[in-house]
């Protein structure tokens, strides 16, 4: 089963939208995902421990309330992208209600059908009918509450118990590493082994924001001089040159490999003690203060290990335009060995737009054409992403008339953003400037353009941006006040709302230049 796209175009993320202004009734859409494995089943079956399967879900929820906010009807849209050894045949796919650890009853069912899949890979995509029954209401309110005591499992004829399943999550949070003998403490002399690791951390919260349940992801790929046993995989509390105790466990034991070459993926939905979810705040709040270690049999403390950084995993691409002269197609690389989803939105000026929920296949690559039509947003707009894995993006926005192409890529954020050189010296040059809202509150922004000696030449203050929505102006410096010069910008959010940014420096004469993102500092 190879598609590898799903497509359910939707309102913008968690918006606010009133249905009925006479009856104050109100929708409001989010979002639960969740990394699946057979390592997450409870009381598996003979067979179903170490079946080399997995997939990552997501399910977009829309619910109505009423005028006192109690949920009154809702509708559910199910992805699912999967990857089985071989072929499979697919028998249910559902959110339960149970905590991690648990075995719980269906509460909301996509429908899905006995479908074969020859392949044992692919994706697929359901829509529920109309929720109302009463334990359908309770499930949407718990969603929209709780998710972490709600999981997703999908179901095959070889496994009518579940074969994959996942915690419901909300949140995700990368990061990386390069582990070799040498960072062990004491380091290892003589062993020729390394690992490169990408790291996903996926958390819930309550309205507090207090971190109530986490599940990780371990994705690496290794190379050993041979035969090696792979005795655990662990997040340990410790700087460079320290050992520190294991506090998050990927599960990892007697996986062996003749070759010493290949690649591990554990996917781990953790406990709910305080220990495990006071070490998921620890790490969030400072990755390079913890190690990830791979132990071997040989070398049961450790045999390469790495401190975690920040994996920088962008999500903004602040431009994307079709105005008769330009079309713009973005694309999206998965960098992992595990199926992604990742869900895109595309918004207009205002910061209204709307979802569109892709699947990649591992490693896997999906470009979508005419971005601006196919969303609907007008002639400029911004893409903003959430990805469940690790993931590049871009956007090609090429010229019509000759089909040369800008590549914008995707962009940092931050509060305060510098833009090494802007100009409109001479007319000869023009450089424009978007600053897109990635935060959920309107965004302020002062603009200041200062000149080779770092004077402040122009600027403009208080500048509002929506939520989600963006900032153009053609000309800059124009714009600020400058009708001919150069020099860097600044771009600073005074009320801490998330922003980020780019310029396009052309020639006046000729759709000809450059692109130069904004830089968080």
């Amino acid at each position: 089963m190879k598609r590898l796209m799903t497509a359910g175009l939707c309102l913008m993320i968690f918006s606010l939208a009133m249905a009925s202004p006479a009856f104050s009734q109100s929708s409001q859409t989010f979002y639960v995902k969740a990394k699946m494995s057979p390592d997450n089943e409870v009381d598996p079956p003979e067979g179903l421990p170490g079946l080399n399967a997995s997939g990552s879900a997501r399910a977009r929820i829309t619910v109505n309330r009423d005028a006192s906010g109690t949920i009154t009807s809702g509708v559910v849209i199910f992805d699912v992208v999967y990857q089985f050894p071989s072929g499979v045949t697919l028998s249910g796919f559902h959110i339960h209600s149970g905590a991690v650890g648990t075995n719980g009853p269906v509460v909301i069912n996509s429908g899905l059908a006995a479908t074969p899949d020859a392949d044992g890979a692919g994706s697929l995509s359901f829509t529920t009918p109309s929720l109302t029954t009463a334990a359908q209401l309770a499930a949407l309110t718990g969603l929209s509450t709780t998710p972490h005591l709600f999981y997703i499992n999908l179901h095959t004829t070889d496994f009518p118990g579940g074969a994959i399943r996942g915690q419901c999550t909300t949140e995700s949070f990368f990061y990386k590493a390069t582990m070799l003998p040498s960072n062990e403490v004491p380091a290892i002399a003589g062993l020729n082994a390394s690992a490169s690791v990408l790291v996903t951390l996926d958390v819930t919260r309550d309205s507090s924001g207090n971190i109530t349940s986490g599940a990780l992801m371990f994705d690496a790929n290794y190379q050993f001089p041979g035969l090696v046993t792979f005795t655990g995989f662990h997040i340990h509390t410790g700087s460079a040159g320290v050992n520190g105790s294991v506090i998050l466990d990927s599960k990892t034991s007697g996986i062996v490999d003749a070759t010493g070459t290949g690649k591990i993926t554990r996917i781990i939905s953790l406990a709910t003690t305080q220990t495990v979810l006071d070490g998921l705040k620890a790490v969030i709040a400072n990755p390079s203060g913890h190690y990830i270690n791979l132990h071997t049999t040989v070398n049961p403390g450790g045999a390469v290990r790495a401190q975690l950084s920040d994996a920088n995993q962008f999500s903004s691409i602040p431009s994307v335009l079709d105005d008769g002269i330009f079309r713009s197609n973005p694309g999206i690389q998965n960098l992992t060995n595990m199926a992604s989803t990742v869900v895109v939105n595309v918004a207009g000026e205002t910061g209204a737009g709307s979802d569109l929920t892709v699947s990649l296949p591992p490693r896997g690559f999906v470009q979508l054409l005419n971005v601006n039509s196919l969303f609907g947003i007008g002639a400029r707009g911004v893409v903003h992403l959430d990805p469940d894995q690790h993931i590049e993006a871009f956007v090609s926005t090429i010229e019509n008339a000759t089909n040369i192409p800008f590549i914008i890529p995707m962009n940092s954020k931050g509060t305060r953003l510098a833009i090494a050189a802007v100009s409109n010296l001479g007319g000869r040059y023009v450089s424009s400037l978007v600053v897109s809202n990635e935060g959920r509150e309107a965004a302020t922004v002062d603009i200041l353009a200062r000149d080779s000696s770092g004077t402040v030449a122009g600027q403009l203050l208080g500048v509002s941006i929506p939520a989600g929505g963006f900032f153009y102006r053609a000309d800059i410096l124009a714009a600020v006040g400058i009708p001919s010069g150069f020099g860097p910008l600044e771009i600073r959010s005074t009320n801490r709302q998330p922003i980020s940014a780019q310029s396009l420096v052309v020639s006046a004469a000729a759709n000809r230049g450059a692109v130069m993102p904004g830089k968080d500092f």
